[in-house]
């Protein structure tokens, strides 16, 4: 049921992405805002890749106890949402983008900066 969801999650994301990335490897983010029931917030837990199988609900219940509190072990846990996030693996720039240089119109004087 679960993998069921995430197959039609990706379906949807992938005809999407694919009108940018026509071609190329892309990169899946799966993820379980997960909390203890009747919790007032949820906790991003990041699930891998692979196929929803039975393992995967123990490690998931670990990640969630070990994030928030390994003494709540009794509680009953639920899935508010899942997410999946899609998108072409790339390099981050190496400058800021939206760190812009000064013009020349400007000058740097005690600590600020002036038009001339």
């Amino acid at each position: 049921m679960i993998e069921d969801l995430f197959s039609d999650m990706r379906a949807e994301a992938e005809a999407v992405v694919r009108l940018g990335v026509p071609l190329g490897v892309l990169s899946e983010r799966r993820t379980a805002f997960m909390r203890y029931r009747g919790q007032g917030h949820e906790i991003a837990v990041p699930l891998d890749g692979a196929a929803w199988i039975p393992q995967p609900c123990a490690r998931i219940r670990d990640d969630l106890c070990a994030i928030v509190r390994p003494d709540h072990s009794g509680l009953e846990i639920e899935a508010v949402t899942w997410t999946l996030a899609l998108s072409e693996p790339y390099a981050l720039p190496s400058v800021d983008p939206l760190v812009v240089a000064p013009s020349r119109r400007w000058r740097r004087e005690r600590g600020k900066w002036w038009r001339r």
